[in-house]
């Protein structure tokens, strides 16, 4: 054999070498997209569930800080907040419901069936304090004290004592992300 025919001979065992690792290489770059799509997908998952997690836990404390102001104009920036939380929960479940399995979706359709009576009741609450608020009597620019209201009346008494959770069965006691 000449030395010609040896360097060609070796040359190409170089070049089938680069190939086959060439190959290798192109196909761990297609498997890193594809795990980095499945952890993009997971990791939007989550973060939707916790963004949910967050939204009803402020709306639960929305409603106490409600429940406890002093008056409607007390009350009004947490119905307020309420009512954009409420509004950012159905932003969030437009953006997972295309994005789940079928075990998922069957899980979530449980969280849905729990979400919607604490929705419901939730934007009944917002909506009174919102509508009681408008009613309301526009204050007075006197400096004359006006005389005050006996404890058990004002505009969030009667809101407390009717749509607080312990006086009627509350859908937030039935709540719970352990229904996954």
């Amino acid at each position: 054999m000449k030395i010609r025919n040896k360097i060609f001979a070796l040359a190409g065992i170089l070049c089938a070498a680069t190939a086959a690792l060439s190959g290798i290489g192109f196909y761990a770059t297609l498997q890193n997209q594809t795990m980095s799509q499945l952890t993009n997908d997971a990791f939007a998952k989550v973060l939707n569930g916790e963004k949910m997690h967050r939204l009803v836990v402020d709306i639960a404390s929305n409603t106490n800080g409600a429940w406890l102001a002093k008056d409607t104009s007390g009350a009004m920036p947490y119905a307020q907040q309420m009512i954009t939380d409420l509004t950012d929960i159905d932003v969030v479940l437009s953006h997972m419901k295309g994005k789940l399995n079928d075990v998922e979706a069957q899980r979530f359709e449980k969280v849905l069936s729990t979400l919607k009576p604490f929705t419901a009741e939730r934007r009944k609450i917002a909506d009174s304090i919102m509508g009681q608020s408008a009613t309301a009597r526009p204050r007075t620019t006197s400096r004359r004290r006006q005389p005050r209201a006996p404890r058990s009346s004002g505009p969030c008494r009667n809101l407390s004592t009717s749509l607080h959770p312990i006086s009627r069965g509350s859908s937030l006691r039935r709540w719970s992300w352990r229904t996954l």
